[in-house]
């Protein structure tokens, strides 16, 4: 569609010859895109979050198409992520009269010869025109980013104009250069003040905070920064300000049981765990750190039945076979840990623990020749982890 735009810049009749020639660029761009589809679609990424009509989808994407050209200009908010409203707004079911009015001056323009602006806008359009969210994917209906090729377009437009314009009045030319430099070098200041947003998590996320208060992914997210920093107190105050702008949200009850877990609140742990299945009860995550959980209280059945299930739901999950294994091992069970910590040596290889403790298992078992390789892998990994080296010594005795 590119080239067709350029097609009409370099006034080349417009006939079905120009659909002819690209044939096959037509054809790997539907592959590339029934591909991307694809691939959001098994990610989880094309859920309706915002249970938006097909009608509502539509005033969404003429709505983004709008914004998209004033940002051009005046590049306002800025944030990682634009939320779907909850309710659409009087400017959304009037964006369908500015895409008329946008239509009818790329008319008048072609009418006016002015074929710079024609070619700029429709470079610009048909580069943003599958990203509006008609088909949503993600969480937000805007993205900076979606801008950065079809903005291509309106620089083109914007420059050639500018050129005319010298041309047009060269005993202006260093007023207009002037002017020129003014606005690049506002353009600029204004670049390098957002740079500052993205220092870390933290700036990241309190910029959107700032924007939309009333969204919990900010207010996680800033908790999982405070958390990584191993800053309890504000790290369970985000948590629970996320929790109370959406408290149906499974993974803030999550993030949040982590970071009790992880500072010994194992009780308030395991409570926020079960809030979060309550609620969603799909998620492998929440099972399989609650059988941590009670496997820290000493209640290994329910660990047990918690990796269990927290297995049925995700197979690939790794760490629920490194847990198991574990209470398999506290129980005595053996054979079952070994079948577990195969599978957990299998998917993360450079896991010395693990192979360690399949040493272990199979020293137990007196399956001393199989031990053995594990013992040496173990060694390898981490020649200062005492129970390789007591297991490694264990099956080369045995």
């Amino acid at each position: 569609l590119s080239l067709l735009a350029i097609d009409y810049w370099q006034r080349r009749p417009l006939h079905l010859k120009l659909l002819l020639e690209k044939w096959y660029l037509f054809a790997l761009s539907l592959a590339f895109g029934l591909f991307g589809l694809f691939a959001l679609g098994e990610a989880g990424s094309l859920a309706n979050e915002a249970n938006y009509t097909l009608g509502e989808r539509l005033l969404v994407g003429a709505y983004s198409y709008l914004v998209y050209l004033v940002k051009v200009v005046v590049p306002y908010e800025m944030v990682p992520l634009y939320p779907y409203p909850q309710t659409l707004s009087v400017p959304f079911f009037l964006a369908p009269v500015g895409l008329a009015a946008v239509a009818a001056g790329l008319w008048f323009a072609h009418r006016r010869g002015a074929r710079a602006v024609v070619f700029g806008v429709a470079f610009f359009t048909v580069n943003v025109m599958f990203l509006l969210q008609v088909v949503g994917a993600g969480q937000g209906f805007l993205a900076d980013r979606f801008t950065y090729v079809p903005y291509f377009g309106l620089f083109f437009a914007a420059g050639f104009h500018f050129a005319r314009l010298l041309k047009k009045f060269p005993k202006k030319r260093s007023i207009l250069l002037g002017m020129a430099a003014a606005v690049t070098l506002g353009y600029a200041a204004w670049s390098f003040s957002q740079t500052r947003i993205w220092q870390n998590g933290l700036t990241l996320w309190s910029h959107e905070l700032a924007h939309y208060s009333d969204i919990h992914t900010p207010y996680q997210n800033i908790g999982h920064w405070y958390r990584d920093g191993r800053q309890y107190e504000p790290a369970l105050d985000y948590y629970t300000q996320a929790i109370q702008v959406n408290p149906a949200k499974a993974e803030i009850y999550n993030s949040r049981g982590k970071l009790q877990f992880d500072h010994g609140k194992i009780p308030e742990a395991i409570a926020d765990y079960d809030r979060g299945i309550a609620r969603d009860a799909t998620i492998a995550e929440l099972f399989i750190n609650r059988g941590a959980a009670h496997g820290a209280t000493g209640d290994l059945p329910k660990a047990l039945a918690d990796f269990t299930q927290g297995l049925e739901l995700d197979p690939d999950f790794t760490n629920g076979y490194r847990n198991r294994s574990i209470a398999y091992l506290q129980l005595g069970q053996l054979e079952p840990a070994v079948a577990d910590l195969r599978e957990t040596v299998a998917r993360s290889p450079n896991d010395a623990a693990s192979w360690a403790d399949l040493a272990y298992a199979l020293n137990q078992l007196g399956r001393h020749n199989e031990a053995l390789p594990a013992a040496e892998r173990a060694v390898a990994l981490r020649p200062d982890l005492e129970m390789a080296q007591r297991e490694l010594a264990r099956a080369r005795r045995g």
